[in-house]
């Protein structure tokens, strides 16, 4: 199997490429993480997604071209390391590798697969040009609870002058921002 991945992305998210957890770092982890978890944890930050919604130039096996990361996977390979202290919950959004990736389908699968896990909630994936209604209406149903943005999703690499109108919008929703990328625009909002 050869998989080639264009320049915008690399392979690390294909399911074929996923480095499989060992017995060292299970012992690791039971070493020295393990005593630090509380019982029943909630994960706040995981990723769930379709290879095909991430729509990378890439030549793939057949075992990755059709995959589909959902909660079950998450728990799969989280359970392969965290054993028994795997969380059951978790806050669940789209993997924004790039601009290209199909936002709608992926928020759709996210949202699926966390209606079938009542503790679970998501963040819908949002681009900056995305309208703050719509957005807004969107978080009106389901088990989406807020939203992120990414400068991954944006057309150009400088974000929007206006961040902070779109956050206003938004007083009752839960927002995550990636890390430097609106940092400085809603340092004084928040």
């Amino acid at each position: 199997m050869s998989v080639r991945l264009s320049a915008e992305a690399s392979p690390c998210y294909l399911p074929s490429v996923i480095r499989r957890v060992t017995d060292r770092d299970a012992e690791l982890f039971r070493r020295e993480l393990a005593g630090f978890v509380p019982p029943d944890p909630f994960d706040v930050h995981a990723h769930l997604y379709t290879v095909p919604g991430l729509n990378v130039t890439a030549e793939l096996s057949v075992e990755d071209a059709g995959a589909e990361l959902g909660v079950e996977a998450y728990r799969e390979s989280v359970r392969s390391w965290m054993g028994d202290a795997c969380p059951r919950d978790g806050l669940f959004f789209g993997l924004p590798i790039s601009a290209n990736i199909d936002v709608v389908g992926e928020n759709r699968f996210v949202g699926e697969q966390v209606a079938r896990h009542e503790g679970s909630r998501a963040l819908k994936l949002i681009r900056p040009t995305d309208d703050p209604a719509a957005v807004e209406a969107a978080l009106q149903t389901g088990h989406f609870c807020g939203f992120k943005v990414y400068h991954t999703l944006a057309a150009s690499a400088s974000p929007p002058e206006t961040p902070a109108s779109i956050i206003a919008n938004f007083q009752k929703s839960a927002i995550m921002l990636a890390e430097g990328t609106y940092g400085a625009a809603i340092g004084a909002f928040l």
